[in-house]
C-alpha cells in the first residue's frame, strides 16, 4: 500500500540509534520516500543514522537537540522547516531511563527530574514548536511514543510511567484543540520490544541468572502475551507510518496499543 509519505518532511526525536524504536521508525519512513530530520542529543549516533538513511537514497539530516530546552527545540524546528520545506510529521520518541532498575523511593530527585524534563516537558516542547508550522500550513500529524508502563503499574518504572501517562493526557487535550487546523495528534503505546538495548540487557541477565532460570522466567513472561512473542521495532514503525498518513486521516487523540495483546484490559 502506498501511504503517500513520499517527500513528506518528518522529524524524529530520539532517533539517534539505528536499532531503537525511533531509529527504526526513521528507516521505515525513509523507505516510504520521506525526508528525515533526526533530532537527538547523541551526535555520533545521530550522524550514523543519517549516513545509513542517505545510503538508502533518502534525504536526511541530523540536528543535535536537547528536547528539554525550549529554545534549542525552537531553533531545531525552524532549521528543519527551512531545510526540508515544511514539517509534515513529527515523531516524539526522545526518552531517558535515568535510574533504570530502582524503586521509586531509591530514585534521586535529579534522576526523576531528568526523566520528566525529557519525556513529558520535552514532548510538549517539540509539539509546541511544530504547531507553529503545522497550523500555518493547515495540516500535520504528530505521533508520541508512549510505553505500556504508562498504563500498567510496573516495578522500577513508576516515575517513567507517570511521565509517559502525562504525555497521553496531553495528547488527548491538544488533539481536541488543534483538530480544526487539520492537525492530528496520536500516541503509540508499545509493550516490551526487542530493541538492541533490550537484547544487550537480556544477555547480561542471562549471564547473571544462568540460561535455565532465565528461560523459565521468559516462558512465564510470554504467557502474558496472547500472541506468544515480544515485539520488534518494526511492529511500532509500520503503525507509525500508517498513523502519519492520510489513510489514517480520521484518527486523532487516540492511543494505539501495540503489545501482542498484553494488558488489553487496561
Amino acid at each position: 500500500m502506498d501511504l503517500g509519505l513520499k517527500d513528506k518532511a518528518v522529524i524524529v526525536t530520539g532517533g539517534g540509534h539505528w536499532g531503537n524504536i525511533p531509529g527504526v521508525i526513521a528507516r521505515v519512513f525513509a523507505e516510504e520516500g520521506a525526508k528525515i530530520a533526526i533530532a537527538d542529543i547523541d551526535e555520533d549516533g545521530g550522524q550514523e543514522v543519517v549516513t545509513r538513511l542517505k545510503s538508502m537514497g533518502s534525504e536526511a539530516m541530523f540536528i543535535r537537540t536537547d528536547v528539554s530546552d525550549m529554545a534549542n527545540v525552537t531553533e531545531m524546528t525552524q532549521t528543519v522547516n527551512d531545510s526540508l520545506g515544511s514539517i509534515d510529521v513529527q515523531i516524539n520518541g526522545a526518552a531517558v531511563f535515568k535510574e533504570l532498575g530502582k524503586l521509586f523511593m531509591d530514585v534521586s530527585y535529579e534522576g526523576r527530574l531528568k526523566e520528566t524534563n525529557v519525556i513529558f516537558n520535552g514532548t510538549i516542547n517539540c509539539i509546541r514548536a511544530a504547531l507553529d508550522y503545522m497550523i500555518k500550513q493547515q495540516k500535520g500529524s504528530i505521533i508520541n511514543i508512549l510505553s505500556d508502563a504508562a498504563r500498567v503499574p510496573e516495578l522500577f518504572q513508576v516515575h517513567y510511567g507517570a511521565a509517559k501517562a502525562g504525555v497521553a493526557g496531553f495528547t488527548r487535550g491538544i488533539a481536541r484543540e488543534v483538530g480544526r487546523h487539520n492537525v492530528r495528534v496520536n500516541c503509540i503505546s508499545p509493550g516490551m520490544v526487542q530493541t538492541e538495548k533490550h537484547l544487550k540487557r537480556r544477555e547480561l541477565r542471562q549471564k547473571k541468572m544462568g540460561m535455565e532460570k532465565w528461560s523459565e522466567m521468559q516462558k512465564k513472561r510470554l504467557k502474558l502475551y496472547p500472541l506468544g512473542r515480544l515485539g520488534f521495532p518494526e511492529d511500532i514503525a509500520y503503525a507509525a507510518a500508517f498513523l502519519a498518513s492520510e489513510k489514517a486521516g480520521w484518527i486523532t487523540g487516540q492511543t494505539l496499543s501495540i503489545n501482542g495483546g498484553y494488558a488489553m484490559a487496561w
